[in-house]
């Protein structure tokens, strides 16, 4: 019988294993908290947020609410993420009719800074959401949406409607992270 080959990945430092972790979507990197218990927290300081229905294919709707949920609340309050992935696949009778499911994961990944943000809706748009401190009711909008938005490189949206006002403080907050000398960011809209 051959000897155990040895556990070279474990042996990798934080960093590195949090890069390969970045690259799997969400439910696999919180999969591998079952290798061993140096792997159990791990997937908590991933910076990357990639939830995706597809992976959710033979589950139910309730599984993928559910893991949505327990991923985006189980990021550390400070961590500010790489990216922000929100990819969803079903239709209007699912969740369409209550935009609560989007909203409220869309609210809570970008409390964590993104520098890239992704959101794809496959079959029906729907609005971003207002952000609780970039409301048109606030005090010092621009301060508001620089704050949200001071690390934003990259912003892909697919099937994902935006309120005019939203550019207007996305315009404003990268000309505050162009003062400061942030690089030139890429914006793709897709609306059918």
């Amino acid at each position: 019988m051959a000897p155990p080959c040895p556990d070279r990945l474990s042996g990798l430092p934080d960093c590195l294993l949090h890069g390969v972790l970045s690259g799997l979507g969400s439910r696999q990197a919180v999969r591998t908290s079952l290798l061993s218990r140096r792997w159990r927290q791990l997937w908590r300081d991933v910076p990357c947020a990639n939830i995706d229905e597809r992976e959710f294919a033979d589950d139910t709707w309730e599984r993928f609410e559910d893991f949505a949920d327990h991923m985006l609340t189980s990021i550390p309050p400070n961590t500010q993420l790489d990216a922000f992935r929100l990819h969803l696949l079903r239709g209007k009778d699912t969740y369409w009719s209550s935009f609560t499911f989007p909203d409220r994961w869309i609210r809570r990944g970008l409390r964590h800074f993104p520098m890239t943000i992704d959101i794809r809706a496959a079959s029906h748009s729907f609005w971003l959401p207002y952000l609780p401190s970039i409301s048109p009711n606030s005090l010092d909008t621009v301060s508001s949406a620089a704050s949200y938005y001071r690390r934003l490189t990259t912003l892909h949206l697919v099937q994902v409607r935006i309120h005019d006002s939203f550019t207007m403080y996305l315009g404003e907050s990268c000309l505050v992270a162009g003062a400061r000398g942030a690089p030139h960011g890429e914006v793709q809209y897709n609306h059918k």
